[in-house]
């Protein structure tokens, strides 16, 4: 966690720095952003994981580089979970035991974006924008849980943090934005480069979904 504060400090600085110099008459803008995502562990959908519903909330820019080129930065709380699903015998009875990850992040994408806005006089700011760049995950915390089922019977232990995830990750976003005057909804695509795990399986690096709105403060 310790490096995080150079990295952080970089991140503010290029920014400080991209907008000062950009010209006056740059399409800028500020936003707070929510969302929600879908992760899965592995490159399809492996029976023995499930899928869990998290949810990200955040800032986000769109700094205009040139015409119709955008970097957009972000910072954002993600919150993602994974489900474990094995058959195991408990006390010579079949049961189903489920492990749950919640893992919550501080995510810095750092994406790269062509796209325009569209104006008409007199309505509407129209806003249409495809998007690509890396990402940077660090892990705050983790809150797991581990559920056994045996007909009726059911119990479920809170666990310790596991020291075997990785405390930092980077992947890859790809998504695309449409705007209406001061809102964006936003789709994304992310992969990991690496495993979830210090043991790195790649069988188990990190994909999501994610859908997100934001609310802009445009800048012209």
């Amino acid at each position: 966690m310790k490096n995080m504060v150079p990295f952080k400090i970089w991140v503010l600085v290029m920014g400080l720095f991209l907008a000062v110099n950009l010209p006056a008459d740059a399409q800028n803008s500020f936003g707070l952003k929510a969302g929600g995502n879908l992760s899965y562990l592995g490159p399809t959908f492996d029976e023995e994981y499930g899928e869990r519903v998290g949810y990200t909330l955040g800032a986000t820019g769109h700094i205009e580089l040139l015409p119709s080129f955008y970097f957009i930065p972000e910072v954002n709380y993600t919150r993602r979970a994974f489900k474990f699903f094995t058959p195991a015998f408990l006390d010579n009875t079949l049961a189903d035991t489920d492990l749950f990850l919640g893992l919550n992040y501080l995510d810095i994408p750092l994406n790269l974006g062509y796209g325009a806005f569209m104006q008409e006089e007199d309505g509407p700011d129209m806003f249409l924008l495809f998007y690509g760049g890396p990402q940077f995950n660090f892990l705050l915390s983790q809150n797991n849980r581990f559920r056994t089922s045996t007909g009726n019977n059911n119990a479920t232990v809170d666990l310790d943090e596991f020291d075997n995830i990785r405390s930092t990750d980077v992947g890859f976003n790809l998504g695309f934005s449409v705007g209406y005057n001061q809102w964006l909804f936003d789709l994304r695509y992310y992969f990991a480069f690496t495993s979830l795990f210090e043991f790195d399986i790649d069988a188990d690096r990190m994909t999501s979904v994610s859908i997100g709105l934001s609310y802009r403060f445009i800048s012209r």
